[in-house]
């Protein structure tokens, strides 16, 4: 889970933009991911909420919307788009909606959000904008290090290239690019108060309003968490299945309003109870082993 932007401190970390990230979890339960998630949000003043009072495992009352995951998917610029694994990552994507109905659940599908594309040109220009400040704020923190600003950072990557920049890996763009950043405080601010708008009251808001609904769902291959970002709200991610083709694991996300971890942990705990948990995914030596030489 990624919580609500804002409701997590960020000290000693190494983040991209100070409004778009948030420290999240990963846990073998939902039981074990409300535990972290609460304690990283006990570190901010004020916010005492317990997230696990609705932890129940049951469906009752809840209402879910489904995005067309036809639309819905990455660019092929971002995720290579095999149609063997998107046939079955779909299927399984229907059979979850299939299976909640049967629970109780009401499913919307489908429902529209504002698309990937609407939002990633301006979560770029916000990094572009962002990373330096917020770089710079955390290397001036650490008690010691011999780099104090993005800019000594890259001229020591330069001076150090044997080691920094090896032939396999000797670029070093997104950080210079970031120095080159000429967006102004201004620009900055309207295009994040645009994506906001976008994402949240005109995007997610709107949605879970016009159907009365208590999350929205997609394949977790797709731009929702761009979304969820885009609009400063909390997102989660659930097991789906594992891919026949190469053994990789694949999910569903799920996002709710803002400060709605609660409801995304009532879904969470009901989803654990709809099969059994699924077998860790092989290592890659594994996976190596068992193909025919």
């Amino acid at each position: 889970m990624k919580p609500t932007i804002g409701t997590v401190c960020m000290d000693g970390v190494i983040p991209v933009s100070k409004s778009l990230d948030s420290v999240g979890a990963m846990a073998r339960s939902p039981a074990d991911l409300v535990m972290v998630i609460e304690m990283l949000q006990a570190t901010v003043p004020n916010h005492d909420e317990s997230l696990s009072q609705l932890m129940t495992q049951k469906w009752d009352g809840l209402r879910i919307g489904f995005v067309d995951e036809r639309i819905w998917k990455l660019p092929e610029s971002l995720c290579k788009n095999d149609d063997e694994a998107l046939f079955q990552m779909r299927k399984e994507y229907h059979s979850a909606m299939k299976i909640l109905s049967d629970a109780g659940v009401h499913v919307e599908y489908p429902v529209q959000l504002p698309p990937g594309d609407k939002v990633w040109p301006g979560i770029g220009d916000i990094i572009s904008y962002e990373f330096q400040q917020v770089f710079n704020h955390y290397l001036e923190t650490l008690d010691s290090s011999q780099v104090r600003n993005l800019q000594e950072l890259v001229d020591w990557n330069r001076q150090h290239a044997d080691r920094e920049l090896p032939q396999e890996y000797p670029s070093q763009s997104s950080l210079e690019s970031a120095l080159q950043c000429n967006i102004s405080v201004t620009e900055n601010a309207e295009t994040l108060a645009f994506l906001r708008k976008l994402a949240g009251p005109d995007g997610i808001d709107r949605i879970l309003n016009l159907f009365n609904l208590d999350a929205i769902a997609s394949l977790a291959d797709s731009p929702l968490s761009s979304v969820a970002s885009a609009a400063g709200y909390p997102i989660a991610t659930m097991p789906l299945g594992i891919l026949d083709m190469n053994g990789r694991p694949f999910g569903i996300s799920m996002t709710a309003g803002k400060h709605q971890e609660k409801k995304l942990f009532q879904i969470m705990s009901a989803w654990e109870t709809l099969g059994a948990r699924q077998p860790p995914p092989a290592l890659m030596e594994e996976i190596n082993q068992a193909q025919p030489s």
